[in-house]
């Protein structure tokens, strides 16, 4: 899996603190973080840097947590090259079959 480091304009500045979760919410989103985890697809974290959480119930029952990152981008040092063009994506998709709900997989 890729990795990528995000460069910060403000060293020293931290963004405010998570606000709890509803309980009903909180065990949701408990399983969703120990599967994205168990798949490799987050890791645990010591920084000190927070964003708050907001979820989304699915069709299905389950919920996607999202993270807002508004604050984190602006602070963020600007990257002109992030990452490839959706057309040179989409080219490498031509005659694929298989596509997940899933955005992680």
């Amino acid at each position: 899996m890729a990795q990528s480091t995000i460069l910060l304009l403000l060293a020293h500045q931290s963004l405010p603190g998570l606000e709890g979760l509803h309980p009903k919410l909180y065990d949701a989103v408990k399983v969703e973080f120990e599967f994205l985890l168990a798949q490799g697809i987050i890791r645990p974290s010591k920084s000190p840097w927070s964003s708050p959480l907001h979820v989304v119930p699915k069709s299905d029952s389950t919920v996607r947590p999202v993270g807002d990152y508004r604050q984190l981008n602006s602070v963020t040092e600007f990257d002109s090259y992030p990452m490839p063009y959706l057309n040179d994506f989409a080219h490498a998709l031509h005659g694929k079959k298989i596509f997940s709900k899933n955005i992680h997989f």
